[in-house]
């Protein structure tokens, strides 16, 4: 198949000279159209499959100057610990200050137990579970899938302590938070029956990524 010419038919060209040409243009647009489209012959004609979409390289520059449209496409997420895959941008067209939120990064395990995501303003959650042993006042250490950016800190972060296999509640205090984890401890007397025993903290914290 010979590819597209957009030069064809000339003025001065005779339909029987051109014919050749006239065909083979009109198989490279069928070709073209029926990558991820359905056949222009069928049912549903002109409909995705699916949308293949070419890495671009950020920031993704604005289309126009009207700030009436949304900007979507793919590049390659290298900011600070990011995923270094391929992921789908949204941004706003005039916003040429950022590369926009990758919102197709998500949890970075299958089960869920700890990950990450965007919403929609682009503030990043993270979320997950650190355990440790009694008795007293015994620290837990947790270290965040990513590292939270904005000034280092999380805007807010929310955690559940409890013992394990045991009718006791541990009183856990948050100790410290940074931009790449938080510290709890155990706080007042710790019961004889779970002294010793592992106690766990589920968390999730919201902050910025950058």
């Amino acid at each position: 198949m010979c590819p597209w010419n957009p030069n064809i038919p000339q003025a001065g060209n005779k339909l029987r000279n051109s014919q050749l040409d006239l065909l083979n243009n009109n198989q490279a647009i069928d070709a073209g159209f029926d990558f991820n489209h359905v056949n222009l012959d069928l049912a549903g004609a002109g409909k995705h499959k699916l949308l293949t979409m070419p890495r671009q390289t950020l920031p993704q520059p604005a289309v126009n100057n009207l700030g009436d449209d949304l900007l979507m496409y793919v590049a390659q997420d290298v900011s600070a610990s990011g995923t270094n895959l391929s992921e789908v941008y949204l941004k706003r067209d005039t916003d040429l200050a950022t590369t926009g939120t990758p919102f197709t990064a998500k949890v970075t395990t299958s089960n869920g137990a700890s990950g990450w995501s965007y919403l929609p303003s682009g503030l990043f959650i993270q979320w997950g579970s650190v355990s440790s042993t009694g008795p007293g006042h015994t620290n837990a250490t947790l270290t965040y899938p990513r590292t939270f950016g904005g000034g280092g800190n999380t805007y807010t972060i929310v955690y559940c302590a409890d013992w394990n296999g045991q009718n006791a509640t541990p009183l856990v205090q948050l100790t410290g938070q940074s931009a790449t984890g938080a510290t709890f401890a155990l706080r007042g007397s710790v019961p004889a029956v779970v002294a010793g025993n592992q106690w766990s903290v589920k968390y999730y914290a919201i902050g910025l990524k950058v």
